[in-house]
């Protein structure tokens, strides 16, 4: 049987901790096991949860917030299973995430990376305007291509753990902008010859309806971040459009995603007043998007200080 260790990295979401483990705790028996990584919150209500689980995780705490890359490094460095399975704690699994997982491995054992969709969560109280607007535009965390070319998020991710010891941990000193770190990780996989498979039964459902500042702010962290990793040799192919990309070229940019999502606000469910609202909301989401990515980039190349293997580029 493959040994699974469940790594979850919380920061600020102590009820999102609470409501994943208890989802986890039908899931996790054998040689299985949870390890959970407080990245600087030291709240009471964080105590009351990891008391209620104390017999299902393995808790370890930061003094101070470091960051979700050096977080994911902790899980990693203090868990013993084959493979490191990643979840964030504003996500839940179906009950047999875990099971299913489990046969895909056992099943084909050559595999280093299983990588699985993430699909929207209504909050407990129902569906509002924000999730069904952030749901309906795919406002999440996504995996992009299959096998060699697979870039993946962390919300739902598995990867053997002796891949990680030998090609490195997520992120380094430099780039990242509280973002990014996966991906960059998903490219020095495909460097290193590792083999990927983009399981899209494998799912889990993620929150949905938060306010708008902080779907702005989160677009904006990816990115800067991609446009901070444009010139290293593990920023994927899939963002060299970023290149190419000026402040006095973002209307074309503007014009194509008016279009884009002109057309994906045509079947959102609601009034004609909600559709034009969703519109709006969504393309104002896309474009501070554009706009960090530009941003990123001409302020990496103003410092020069980034840290890894740089492509050869004159854009």
């Amino acid at each position: 049987m493959t040994i699974l260790s469940v790594c979850i990295c919380t920061c600020r979401r102590a009820k999102g901790l609470d409501r994943l483990l208890q989802a986890l705790s039908t899931q996790i028996g054998g040689d299985h096991e949870v390890v959970v990584v407080n990245d600087g919150s030291h709240d009471n209500s964080y105590g009351e949860v990891t008391q209620r689980h104390a017999g299902l995780i393995r808790y370890v705490v930061h003094e101070s917030n470091e960051g979700i890359a050096k977080a994911r490094k902790t899980a990693a460095l203090n868990a013993s299973g084959e493979f490191l399975v990643y979840i964030d704690d504003d996500c839940v699994p179906p009950a047999w995430w875990l099971d299913w997982l489990q046969a895909r491995l056992d099943a084909h054992p050559e595999l280093d990376i299983v990588a699985g969709p993430v699909l929207p969560l209504p909050p407990d109280s129902g569906e509002t305007f924000r999730s069904r607007m952030q749901g309906h535009f795919g406002f999440l965390p996504k995996v992009y291509g299959t096998g060699k070319s697979m870039i993946f998020p962390t919300a739902n991710v598995c990867i053997r753990r002796q891949l990680m010891m030998d090609i490195g941990m997520f992120g380094f000193p430099g780039p990242f902008f509280g973002a990014g770190e996966d991906t960059e990780f998903a490219v020095r996989a495909q460097l290193a010859g590792a083999r990927m498979f983009a399981d899209n039964a494998w799912h889990v459902r993620h929150e949905v309806g938060e306010p708008m500042r902080s779907l702005v702010r989160r677009y904006y962290r990816y990115g800067y971040s991609n446009g901070s990793m444009i010139a290293l040799s593990t920023s994927p192919e899939a963002h060299d459009y970023i290149y190419t990309m000026r402040y006095s070229r973002l209307h074309e940019q503007l014009r194509h995603f008016m279009q884009m999502t002109w057309t994906q606000s045509k079947t959102f469910q609601g009034s004609r007043f909600e559709k034009t609202a969703a519109f709006v909301a969504a393309l104002f989401v896309h474009m501070v998007y554009q706009f960090a990515c530009i941003r990123g980039m001409k302020q990496s190349r103003r410092k020069g200080s980034l840290t890894g293997a740089f492509r050869n580029s004159s854009a």
